[in-house]
């Protein structure tokens, strides 16, 4: 009679299998994949950006100057309150969180409330572009200049 010896243990085929798989899921988070998906959600910021300064410009038909905060809970045109803009801080995809940079006094013919810069800065790292502007004038930047590159915004 011959005995079955029960081997316990990996081939080497199930072994190389594992390794191609930890292959592939590492090929995933490498630098050059990451930079892929955070160019990727770079014409977000430009559409939020877009998109609240349209709000500035409603919110400054009725209030007579532009916002100075952004609301989750209300608008107001009050100097006592504020003048805050109701709207979210996040971009359209969620990937950009929103910030009206309080408008100051820049040259003697702007005064504050005529005038702002909003803000864009992404929700996870963007090591390229740490953060994007637009201006009541349309004036955009951002970290670098390649950031608005094929990203229209109108």
């Amino acid at each position: 009679m011959r005995r079955q010896i029960e081997s316990f243990g990996f081939t080497l085929l199930e072994l190389m299998i594992v390794a191609v798989i930890l292959a592939i899921i590492a090929g995933f988070y490498s630098p050059a994949y990451q930079q892929k998906i955070a160019e990727a959600k770079r014409p977000d910021a430009n559409v939020g950006l877009k998109n609240l300064q349209r709000a500035q410009e409603v919110f400054r038909t009725s209030c007579s100057q532009y916002a100075t905060t952004i609301s989750s809970t209300e608008s107001s045109c009050d100097p006592v309150k504020g003048y805050n803009l109701l709207y979210s801080t996040l971009s359209p995809e969620e990937n950009y969180t929103l910030t009206i940079i309080s408008p100051t006094a820049t040259t003697p013919t702007i005064e504050a409330g005529e005038s702002y810069t909003l803000l864009a800065i992404p929700i996870e790292n963007d090591k390229h572009c740490l953060s994007f502007t637009l201006n009541q004038d349309d004036n955009r930047s951002a970290t670098h200049s390649d950031c608005w590159k094929n990203h229209s915004i109108d």
